[in-house]
């Protein structure tokens, strides 16, 4: 079982992976890598936030503090404005325990901010459905 957290510090998104099963915290990122200050401020907080969190809701102990901390080697974007877009499509298909997944990378960017622009419009949760015709009647 893993329980995902999609985070935004300091304007950038980042995935924060709790893996119940491999028994370690996992740092998704698409710029920072885990030896950076960016992630050794917020690193201990992130865990022990999630710990108390966890404690506090009266859930069976897991014996968070043995968990390792692991941050793999993920492709990199170019630039400052991907970073969310990662962190969504990582959310969709990051196993931590597959080391053959395919790797989203930044060449596939522009067809995902596409691809989640449309499930986002015409899930069944947006009510606007003005904005669904519009675009389903649109000439391309």
């Amino acid at each position: 079982m893993q329980i995902f957290f999609p985070s935004v510090h300091d304007e950038h998104w980042f995935l924060f992976v709790v893996d119940i099963i491999a028994r370690k915290f996992v740092f998704l990122d698409s710029y920072y890598e885990g030896n950076t200050p960016f992630h050794i401020g917020i690193r201990d907080l992130m865990i022990n936030n999630f710990i108390k969190t966890w404690q506090d809701s009266n859930l069976r102990g897991m014996s968070f503090r043995k968990f390792g901390v692991e941050y793999p080697n993920m492709p990199k974007q170019i630039g400052s404005d991907a970073c969310g877009i990662f962190a969504l499509n990582w959310m969709q298909t990051w196993a931590s325990r597959n080391p053959l997944q395919r790797q989203f990378t930044m060449n596939d960017v522009p067809n995902a901010r596409v691809r989640f622009a449309v499930d986002i419009l015409f899930s069944i949760h947006n009510t606007e459905d003005q904005g669904k015709t519009l675009v389903k009647n649109f000439a391309w």
